[in-house]
């Protein structure tokens, strides 16, 4: 059998006007069967848990500014599993949706890869229709092959 238990908390604030601030908790769990690549499948089970924070920031202290930034981590499925998620997508317009750095085709399908995510970005509008974005994203993904 297979089992995912998932909890997430977030808390959107607005200190002031220009000032939007996310906090984040989940906690996920997983079961699913030792070997459930190869047949014959194991009887016996692996298990893991993870609580993950979540921080987002988002100032505009100009009509025509904004700097965001977002920080996240993750805990990725198993097998189909990692085609689903509950929680949002986005955190300071930064994604966190990845379920995955490496390609199945270079490294074979994972089983519950960890993820961290940090981005920075400056938003400019110079002007009626001319936009400026700078941004920069640093993605980790940890995960340890379990046969």
């Amino acid at each position: 059998d297979f089992n995912r238990a998932s909890a997430y908390a977030y808390w959107h604030w607005r200190p002031f006007q220009p000032l939007h601030l996310t906090a984040g908790l989940a906690y996920d769990y997983l079961r699913y069967p030792a070997n459930h690549r190869f047949v014959p499948v194991s009887p016996s089970d692996s298990s893991t848990d993870m609580f993950s924070p979540t921080a987002g920031l988002v100032w505009a202290p100009t009509r025509n500014t904004t700097f965001r930034a977002a920080f996240t981590r993750s805990l990725g499925g198993v097998s189909f599993d990692q085609s689903f998620r509950l929680e949002p997508t986005q955190v300071g317009g930064f994604n966190q949706a990845y379920r995955s750095l490496i390609p199945e085709s270079a490294g074979s399908t994972l089983t519950a890869p960890e993820f961290e995510t940090w981005g920075l970005a400056w938003d400019q509008r110079f002007g009626q229709g001319t936009y400026l974005s700078v941004q920069g994203q640093l993605l980790r993904s940890k995960v340890a092959q379990k046969e």
